[in-house]
């Protein structure tokens, strides 16, 4: 994946900025002290990147979304105790993938079990050279990122689609910024090949589009 492909993978419509650390950090102390809005203000920004890193882990969005209401369930709880010179976004994530983990043992899951059934459908298409023709390049790209396996696939989505940097996403992931680096670049050589056998390559530069509003170039 070219390094234009990584900036514009970045644009998708779940906003992959991170509040100004100032910006952030005042919102937390005020909802430290009891301000609701300043609270809404932190789960408008990140909940729809809090579903989309959880998505990497599951199977269904629905499951995400319950598991990201849990998360901020528990970030409300815990507000009190949080450090404010820290940042806000990987304690949030890291606090879900807790959850999430916790529901495994609950459940007696194997963790980090991916998307697998969107990554089964990709992977039949993918052996039908007709049907590829009909696959529309935002469906691929969705497609693509799902047959990334776990844990490459988190490390993508927290790096190169949610814009984290090192540090944070290995506090999200609760790992060492070499093993993010490293599950990085396996996730971002699986995208490509996936995303290559969907759409097709002709050894030429192609231009798709994420949510319509995001372009990506391989």
């Amino acid at each position: 994946m070219s390094p234009q492909a990584i900036r514009t993978l970045r644009k998708t419509p779940v906003g992959g900025v991170a509040l100004p650390a100032a910006e952030e950090s005042a919102l937390v102390r005020r909802a430290q002290g009891g301000d609701r809005a300043a609270f809404g203000t932190l789960v408008e920004r990140y909940g729809a990147q809090l579903v989309f890193a959880l998505e990497g882990r599951m199977s269904d969005r629905d499951g995400a979304r319950d598991v990201a209401q849990e998360a901020w369930v528990r970030v409300a709880r815990g507000l009190g105790g949080f450090h404010v010179g820290r940042r806000f976004r990987p304690w949030l994530f890291a606090t879900a993938f807790n959850v999430l983990r916790d529901q495994h043992r609950k459940w007696g899951l194997q963790p980090e079990a991916g998307a697998a059934p969107m990554a089964t459908f990709a992977g039949e298409l993918g052996n039908r050279s007709e049907e590829l023709r009909a696959v529309d390049e935002q469906e691929a790209i969705t497609m693509a990122l799902a047959e990334v396996e776990e844990p490459f696939q988190s490390a993508l989505r927290l790096v190169d689609v949610l814009g984290m940097d090192y540090a944070d996403a290995a506090r999200s992931l609760d790992c060492a910024e070499g093993t993010v680096k490293s599950r990085l670049s396996r996730g971002r050589r699986a995208f490509r090949e996936a995303y290559e056998r969907l759409v097709g390559d002709g050894g030429e530069t192609k231009t798709t589009t994420v949510d319509s509003s995001t372009q990506v170039t391989l």
